[in-house]
């Protein structure tokens, strides 16, 4: 509640933690009138102020909230790309996965791969060459491209969206769709990278 009905929407990292303070002194002026909690009018005020943010995206900001209607347009399958990974033992091959801010290592330790140094993120080295130069060229095996609402934009820092869409569609011979993760409106496609 805090989150969305003030400005640190926008940067909630570095606003969450002054909510501190906020919800200590809350805490302080509600066990002065603790009584008045008991008073069923509180009780049902409390319980709409929850069902409406947590249910109904009753959020004052566009905010990074997430309310339960939102998820299948936030999240990404990386939950089932990485016990795929681990499933078919490709952590032993290194994957060129171009996403900023995204919980990679979370999953990659939730399936006991937390050591593991297979997963990079660096930028589309243009001295190579082309895109399949560059991916061949520093011997990634597996490329992750996610799709959809949450990363529209975010991926084109890394990737052409014209080569996006020719890999995604089959028409590049230097990366071949292999596997889709599937989550809402959200995907994640493993490409192979042809030897």
């Amino acid at each position: 509640i805090l989150n969305s009905a003030t400005t640190g929407h926008w940067v909630v990292r570095v606003s969450l933690i002054g909510y501190l303070p906020v919800a200590g002194f809350l805490s302080v002026a509600f066990g002065f009138i603790g009584k008045r909690l008991l008073d069923k009018r509180y009780q049902l005020a409390m319980a709409l102020l929850f069902v409406g943010f947590t249910f109904l995206n009753m959020h004052i900001g566009p905010g990074e909230a997430i309310s339960l209607p939102k998820i299948k347009k936030v999240f990404l399958p990386y939950d089932e790309l990485f016990k795929f990974v681990k499933d078919n033992k490709l952590h032993d091959r290194r994957i060129y996965a171009p996403m900023l801010c995204e919980p990679s290592h979370f999953y990659m330790a939730k399936h006991g791969m937390a050591d593991e140094d297979f997963l990079f993120r660096k930028k589309w080295d243009t001295s190579y060459g082309g895109f399949g130069d560059f991916l061949r060229g520093e011997d990634f095996s597996y490329l992750v491209v996610p799709q959809g609402p949450q990363v529209e934009g975010v991926i084109e820092v890394y990737i052409d969206k014209t080569l996006i869409e020719e890999m995604l569609s089959g028409r590049a011979e230097y990366a071949v769709p292999y596997k889709l993760f599937r989550y809402g409106e959200n995907t994640l496609t493993l490409l192979k990278i042809p030897s």
